[in-house]
């Protein structure tokens, strides 16, 4: 990931990152454990999206159709590569956790 930009007469950043302050908080609760982990991920895991929606129509256009869901309504681009992209991230986590999906029905991720 790119450095922010820094300006002038910015000071060090001296509050904890993310990371260390979900680590702070779960402590050595499994549960607690589990969801900074969740959330974590969730942060990192917007990052490419971020990053595609900065590039606007740049590479192609993001609100393009690409299909139709079951119940009739138009799927575009962004949606589906934003819904594909978390469902994948999720995987990670133990399975149960179910999902919406775009047509509305619900799936369960696979978990390791």
């Amino acid at each position: 990931m790119l450095a922010p930009l820094t300006l002038a007469r910015d000071a060090r950043i001296s509050a904890p990152t993310l990371a260390q302050h979900l680590g702070k908080w779960a402590g050595g609760n499994d549960a607690r454990v589990a969801l900074a982990r969740l959330l974590y991920a969730l942060t990192q895991g917007s990052i490419p999206l971020a990053g595609r929606l900065a590039q606007g129509h740049l590479t192609g256009d993001p609100t393009a159709v690409v299909g139709t869901n079951e119940s009739g309504d138009t799927q575009k681009a962004l949606n589906l590569a934003a819904h594909d992209h978390f469902i994948a991230l999720f995987a990670i986590f133990p399975a149960g956790a179910t999902f919406l999906r775009p047509g509305r029905e619900m799936i369960a991720a696979a978990g390791r």
